[in-house]
């Protein structure tokens, strides 16, 4: 039987357009690679789409991983871009519609 998805990435073309909102962030929580030790993670901002973080673990591009948020608590993602200590990951799935209202007293303004 064929398959009828890739499990190779697509090329992103680069007029697309962010969907959500994000939100400025200083949250302090946790990164694993999917099964592995957590480490620490500083959350620069957040959507319901995903993230962007750093953090001293080596993650790799595509690579499966777990996030702790304050608040929210732990949700899968995949690393869609990393450079040096950053990570930027989308959440799968994404989350819940109004979740990020939680996270208003974090806000770095």
């Amino acid at each position: 039987m064929a398959r009828l998805y890739s499990l190779k990435p697509q090329a992103v073309e680069s007029t697309e357009r962010r969907e959500n909102v994000r939100i400025d962030t200083a949250i302090w929580g946790r990164i694993r690679l999917r099964n592995g030790d957590a480490h620490p993670a500083r959350f620069c901002n957040l959507s319901e789409g995903g993230f962007m973080a750093m953090t001293p673990v080596s993650i790799r591009r595509y690579s499966e991983i777990d996030v702790e948020i304050p608040a929210i608590g732990w949700r899968s993602a995949m690393a869609a871009w990393t450079e040096d200590d950053r990570v930027g990951g989308e959440f799968e799935p994404p989350l819940e519609a109004g979740i990020l209202d939680r996270l208003m007293t974090f806000r770095k303004d």
